[in-house]
């Protein structure tokens, strides 16, 4: 296994071909069994092969002892690990890699195991114990106890969103505010799904991932907010805002420009050839002149012209 005859090991102590980073603490157990302190041991350690590599090895060690119960030599026995050992740190890298992706994307992982008759086990990940603000020793220990923790507005719609996807078993979905120890306040988006065990009916178990949103709603808030207060100043001004992109010929206008122009949103579809024959008979010459390219001038211009609502109302209007 480690390359030498029998002949190089016979006299030479097992320390000899142990790796130094592990001589102390095997030296520590063999002198604890030399003491009498303990009857065997089992040490995962490194040993150096006779062509310099290193084996990971399991070593089991057991005194033999005489009919007086005078130990008379060591038996020791090494076990290759080195399959397991790569394996071992195969899921440690892949445990790094997967805690790094959920701080990345602000993402909890948890996991609620439900037996018929049983109190339901829930286990969480280490960033949704962060994202809740509180140690990993605190996360709940059941539904009731989570329940607490969503803001008080919004958990009577969370506790019935989450026994409807129970009882029917079908995905669960939910956006909600938790409130942390420390009185802040986070916006949660949760999904789940059951995974049901056929050779065990009673066991059932629910598997999520929690995002905080809140960073993204806020931001959503105050673009809304902003909207709001763009639409306001617009009304109070009467003045509307369009957008006509050339490359698709897609053109938007604000809500004050459909009651400039009396026009229902949903019914009247904005475009160039909708705009032009709203405008009054005698001033569609000036404005297709403005509108065409080659003939309109440099920069940045303005100019006004009539238009006749769908009333038959007719109204100034400048641009």
């Amino acid at each position: 296994m480690m390359g030498y005859s029998a002949g190089e090991l016979i006299g030479r102590l097992l320390l000899a071909i142990t790796h130094p980073g592990n001589r102390e603490a095997s030296d520590a157990l063999n002198a604890q069994m030399d003491r009498g302190e303990i009857d065997e041991f089992s040490l995962d350690k490194r040993y150096i092969c006779r062509d310099g590599k290193i084996l990971y090895g399991r070593l089991k060690v057991s005194p033999v002892d005489d009919a007086a119960g005078k130990m008379l030599f060591k038996l020791a026995m090494a076990e290759d690990i080195g399959e397991l050992k790569q394996r071992e740190r195969e899921l440690e890298d892949s445990e790094t890699r997967l805690l790094e992706a959920q701080r990345i994307a602000d993402l909890g992982i948890w996991s609620v195991d439900m037996a018929a008759g049983e109190t339901p086990r829930v286990h969480w990940s280490g960033h949704l114990c962060e994202i809740h603000g509180i140690d990993e020793k605190n996360q709940p220990r059941g539904f009731q106890d989570y329940a607490e923790r969503i803001h008080p507005e919004d958990r009577q719609n969370f506790v019935r969103e989450w026994m409807a996807a129970c009882e029917a078993r079908e995905p669960f979905e939910s956006d909600y505010r938790i409130v942390r120890p420390d009185g802040e306040v986070r916006d949660i988006h949760s999904h789940a799904f059951f995974v049901f065990n056929e050779s065990e009916p009673g066991q059932l178990r629910c598997i999520g991932a929690s995002i905080d949103v809140t960073e993204r709603k806020r931001t959503e808030d105050s673009l809304l907010a902003s909207e709001a207060r763009l639409a306001e100043a617009q009304r109070i001004a009467h003045m509307g805002n369009w957008e006509y992109v050339l490359a698709s010929g897609k053109v938007t206008w604000s809500d004050e420009c459909y009651k400039i122009f009396g026009q229902t949103q949903g019914t009247f579809v904005p475009s160039p050839g909708s705009y032009f024959a709203s405008v009054h008979a005698n001033d569609r010459e000036k404005v297709k002149r403005l509108l065409t390219p080659e003939r309109r001038p440099r920069g940045n211009y303005a100019y006004e012209h009539r238009i006749i609502r769908l009333d038959g109302e007719i109204r100034h209007v400048q641009h």
